[in-house]
């Protein structure tokens, strides 16, 4: 089904994306008289044409859309921006860190400045660059400088007439992922945060520690009085605290993993790919692999339990304390 309404004011759209995941999500809320766009898809001809024919069958006219919400700015997310923009003239609300973060890879001249040494000190050898490069090329075009009207650090209401909904900063997956919190009708709008069956892509980012950020928010929503969770991909589902716990319990399983992997010898992170990923990775995936094997060895190494050697290509060890923790009985 292509729409829905999973509150009265709410409109729910499936938009087609090219990738192995081959849909999102994205939400129109009643506001003002008017609509909130909650993310854009990919904004290639295929979405925007179905985009056009769910407004039509919601009874919504481009010129009612008077603001555009983003939750992050990923392509799926972000790519139909530019053109909605122009066509509705909407007022733009996303985080500062997502701007910020968006300014930086669009202004790049091929890739973020800091992705070839990263992957390169990662152990990746220049065939896999030159295809997790071109891979990122095909979507480049995607990637355009927004200055918003509404610049959001998270804990703003916005006021619909479906009630009013909180911004919820929640950082893993992104640099600065916002979700939406409708307290009256107990509806989490959870971008990319929280998915069905599966948890998000948390992504090593320079100077951060992505996962700790990613499980602070974990803990941050499970607080929240939830029935329904909205995500961006996958079907509508219950139950948040239970799959914060699981989520949780996957990362930790991941870290244990890792260390198992590198108990044996000391590591690459490219290396420790097969530890986690039985199977060989296209340049995509190997990008989003790669990049979650690192934010998950900052992670072990923030906590004394992972020690980088450093070198033209940096290599991992396990440290005495996760040798103690390895052999603990279980």
């Amino acid at each position: 089904m292509t729409l829905s309404e999973p509150a009265p004011g709410v409109v729910r759209i499936r938009l087609p994306l090219p990738f192995q995941l081959n849909h999102v999500y994205v939400h129109a809320a009643r506001r003002d008289g008017g609509w909130m766009l909650i993310d854009t898809g990919l904004g290639d001809e295929a979405s925007m044409s179905l985009l056009d024919d769910a407004f039509i069958e919601a009874g919504i006219l481009w010129r009612e859309v008077r603001d555009i919400f983003l939750t992050h700015t990923h392509p799926d997310h972000v790519g139909g921006a530019p053109e909605l923009l122009r066509r509705t003239r909407a007022r733009l609300w996303m985080s500062e860190g997502e701007r910020d973060h968006l300014a930086e890879v669009a202004t790049a001249a091929h890739v973020a400045d800091w992705f070839t040494p990263t992957v390169r000190r990662a152990g990746a050898d220049g065939h896999e660059i030159r295809e997790m490069e071109h891979a990122f090329a095909s979507v480049r075009h995607k990637f355009v400088p927004l200055t918003p009207d509404h610049l959001l650090k998270g804990g703003e209401r916005i006021a619909t007439d479906a009630g009013e909904w909180t911004t919820v900063l929640t950082p893993g997956h992104s640099p600065a992922h916002l979700a939406l919190y409708n307290a009256g009708r107990r509806l989490l709008l959870a971008g990319d945060h929280v998915l069905p069956k599966i948890t998000p892509n948390i992504s090593w980012m320079p100077g951060r520690d992505m996962l700790a950020e990613f499980h602070e928010s974990l803990e941050l929503v499970a607080r929240l009085d939830v029935d329904e969770i909205l995500p961006s991909h996958g079907g509508a589902f219950t139950g948040l605290v239970a799959w914060v716990e699981s989520a949780q319990r996957h990362h930790q399983e991941r870290c244990d993993g890792l260390l198992g992997g590198l108990a044996a010898g000391a590591c690459t992170a490219r290396e420790l790919l097969p530890v986690l990923w039985a199977k060989p990775l296209a340049a995509w995936n190997l990008r989003f692999a790669l990049f979650e094997v690192l934010a998950h060895l900052e992670y072990l190494s923030r906590r004394g339990l992972a020690a980088k050697i450093e070198g033209g290509v940096e290599r991992w060890k396990v440290t005495p304390a996760a040798h103690e923790r390895l052999d603990a009985p279980r």
